[in-house]
């Protein structure tokens, strides 16, 4: 009686045992052992779950934040001159080029200083200009005229210089006969040139850095432009 019990518990143990293995194996594939170990060890080599969250993290961010990119700066564009004559428009292209700018020359139509006028003030009439003409001659006073222009009809020329220094000392000349001669810069209308260019970001060109004169001995000035209006240059034929 006692073997048949034991039997019996042994076979109910087998049951247990069989029916519980074939429960946790139903989604495996049956007869393929070989697929199913390689899963397995494929299961166990694969990451962390903690640092594949962190790449992925690592990522997004990389993703989402766009690359700063610096602007470009904005170019200024500027004109020198007016130059008097190709010869020193040249001078200061060759200046230009010195200082690492390349620039483009171009004619205008403009005025440049013929000089300065020292000169009398209108009389009220012509026999009263030529009367003060003469007193002028008879006391020493030369090359002098008494103008005919409407603009300065009646006044007393007394000489064109070059120089503000030489007209004040005719000035002064006149002054200690008890005239009040007056000093003023002439014009004329000519075909004068002017260098365009792109000036260099952080640069700030001073045009008495040239060393070239613009007319007489004055120094060009400098002027802001459109970049679109920059110059061609212009070979010297």
């Amino acid at each position: 009686m006692r073997v048949i019990f034991m039997l019996l518990l042994l076979a109910n143990l087998g049951l247990l045992a069989w029916t519980w293995w074939h429960a946790g194996n139903e989604d495996l594939p049956r007869g393929r052992p070989a697929a199913v170990a390689q899963r397995l060890l494929l299961l166990d080599e694969t990451p962390s779950t903690g640092a594949g969250e962190e790449q992925l993290a690592r990522n997004a961010t990389e993703e989402e934040i766009p690359a700063v990119i610096e602007p470009a700066p904005a170019r200024q564009c500027f004109s020198v001159g007016p130059f008097e004559s190709v010869e020193q428009a040249e001078l200061a292209t060759r200046r230009l080029a010195e200082l690492g700018i390349r620039a483009g020359m171009r004619e205008a139509g403009g005025q440049i200083r013929a000089g300065f006028w020292v000169y009398l003030p209108p009389f009220g009439s012509r026999s009263a200009a030529m009367q003060a003409a003469d007193e002028l001659r008879g006391r020493g006073v030369q090359d002098l005229f008494v103008v005919t222009d409407p603009a300065q009809r009646n006044a007393i020329s007394l000489g064109l210089f070059s120089t503000p220094d030489r007209a004040d000392q005719r000035a002064a000349q006149i002054g200690r006969l008890g005239y009040s001669p007056r000093v003023a810069e002439r014009f004329r209308d000519a075909t004068v040139y002017w260098l365009d260019f792109a000036e260099p970001a952080g640069a700030s060109l001073e045009p008495e850095a040239l060393g070239v004169t613009a007319s007489g001995d004055t120094v060009p000035e400098k002027r802001e432009i459109s970049c679109d209006s920059i110059a061609v240059a212009r070979p010297r034929a």
